[in-house]
C-alpha cells in the first residue's frame, strides 16, 4: 500500500520536529470513520485515545479520566465544537476548564487565527496523515506544557532579595486582591480593568515563568472581534491560576517562617 509506505517514511525522516506528545487524547466527531483514522493514527504511537461521537459522550468521558488534550471537529449535528469549547470552560468537573482543546476541520478557515481566537489550542486541516497528527500534537503540548503543568517556579523572585517571608507574603496579597479585582471585572465584562489587572501581574508572572498564561488572555482582551464568552471563559482560568499561585505561595513560605520545625 503505497500511501501506507509514504506515511511512514515521512514520519520516520521529519521524527526530531516531533518532541514531546500526549499520553491520553480525547477525540470527538460525529464521523465514525475519522474517529477510527485518529484512533488507528494515535494507537500506532502509544497514544491511548478515547473516542466520542457527541458532547454527552465527552462529558461522561472526561468525568471518568483527565486527558492531555481534547481534539473536536467543528462542525457536528447536535453540539458543535465552539459550544463544546464553553461546555468545558464553564464546569467544575475535573480538569475541564484547563485540558487543551484543539480543533481538526476540513473547513477553509483553519489558518485565519479564528479557532485560536476563541480559546481553542490550535486547528489542523483535515485530511491529515500521521506526521501531521503527531507533529501538530507535539506543538499543543510543548507550548501548554510550561503553562498547565509543574509548579511555579519561585527561584527567580526570591534570588535578589534576603527576605524570603515578607516577598512571599506580598504575592500572597497582591494575588489576592487581584483575584478579588478580576472576579469583579469578569462580573460585568470590563475589559479595561482586566487589562490593567493583567498589566499589573505580568512582571511577577514573567519571574515564575508563567507569563505566556497572561499573553494568552493579554491578546483576547485587545481583540475587539472576541466574544465577551471568550474574555469570560479565559478569565476563569486567570482565577483558577491566581488560586494556585496563592496556594504553592503560601506552602512555600511555610518553609521559610519556620525554618527550624
Amino acid at each position: 500500500m503505497p500511501e501506507t509506505d509514504e506515511l511512514v517514511e515521512e514520519d520516520k525522516s521529519d521524527h526530531n520536529t516531533i518532541t514531546i506528545l500526549p499520553k491520553n487524547v480525547l477525540v470527538v466527531d460525529d464521523d465514525p470513520i475519522q474517529l477510527k483514522i485518529a484512533e488507528d493514527m494515535l494507537g500506532r504511537k502509544g497514544i491511548s485515545c478515547k473516542t466520542c461521537k457527541n458532547a454527552r459522550e465527552v462529558v461522561a468521558a472526561l468525568e471518568n479520566s483527565e486527558y492531555d488534550l481534547v481534539l473536536t471537529d467543528v462542525q457536528m449535528p447536535d453540539t458543535d465544537g465552539f459550544c463544546l469549547l464553553r461546555l468545558l470552560r464553564n464546569s467544575d468537573i475535573g480538569n475541564f476548564r484547563t485540558v487543551p482543546v484543539a480543533v481538526m476541520t476540513a473547513r477553509g478557515d483553519g489558518n485565519s487565527g479564528i479557532y485560536e481566537k476563541e480559546g481553542f489550542a490550535g486547528c489542523i486541516h483535515k485530511p491529515f496523515n500521521i506526521h501531521g497528527l503527531l507533529a501538530f500534537l507535539s506543538t499543543i503540548v510543548s507550548r501548554t506544557q510550561v503553562s498547565v503543568s509543574g509548579d511555579f517556579d519561585f527561584s527567580s523572585l526570591l534570588e535578589n532579595t534576603d527576605d524570603y517571608s515578607h516577598m512571599l507574603s506580598l504575592v500572597v496579597m497582591e494575588s489576592e486582591k487581584e483575584l478579588e479585582e478580576m472576579e469583579s471585572a469578569d462580573r460585568i465584562t470590563d475589559r479595561e480593568t482586566m487589562r490593567k489587572i493583567i498589566h499589573r501581574m505580568m512582571p511577577v508572572w514573567e519571574m515564575l515563568e508563567k507569563d505566556n498564561i497572561l499573553r494568552d488572555f493579554q491578546r483576547i482582551l485587545h481583540d475587539s472581534d472576541s466574544q465577551n464568552e471568550t474574555v469570560h471563559e479565559h478569565a476563569i482560568q486567570i482565577m483558577e491560576w491566581l488560586k494556585k499561585l496563592i496556594e504553592e505561595t503560601k506552602k512555600e513560605l511555610k518553609k521559610y517562617e519556620n525554618p527550624h520545625s
